[in-house]
């Protein structure tokens, strides 16, 4: 599956300040109204400091969900059987760990 995502780079006094992912969507559209509304809050920043300066930009990538026995191996290693809640490819998210999540990379070899 394509997902587009937005990502916006900020900086101050000619020196990096961030970077973060906005959002991931599943159709540019969406991405493009993200885009948008990072704008307006730009415009807005900006007004109050003059040197403040921001790029931001939509990528595209592929998403494949994991396969069944990735994820119930991925489910046998959340310390409870009820605190697993999300996959991507590539990582599992558990309730209960440091900040309310762990992250688990799955490695297919």
């Amino acid at each position: 599956m394509k997902v587009y995502i937005v990502v916006r780079e900020t900086s101050s006094n000619n020196m990096f300040t961030g970077s973060s992912v906005l959002g991931v969507f599943a159709d540019e559209t969406s991405a493009k109204e993200c885009a948008k509304k990072a704008h307006d809050l730009y415009v807005l920043a900006k007004s109050k400091d003059n040197t403040h300066k921001e790029n931001c930009y939509i990528t595209d990538s592929f998403l494949t969900i994991a396969d069944d026995d990735a994820i119930n191996l991925a489910k046998n290693a959340c310390p409870k059987s009820d605190s697993f809640i999300h996959t991507t490819e590539e990582s599992i998210y558990c309730k209960g760990f440091l900040e309310g999540y762990e992250h688990a990379v799955i490695k297919n070899e």
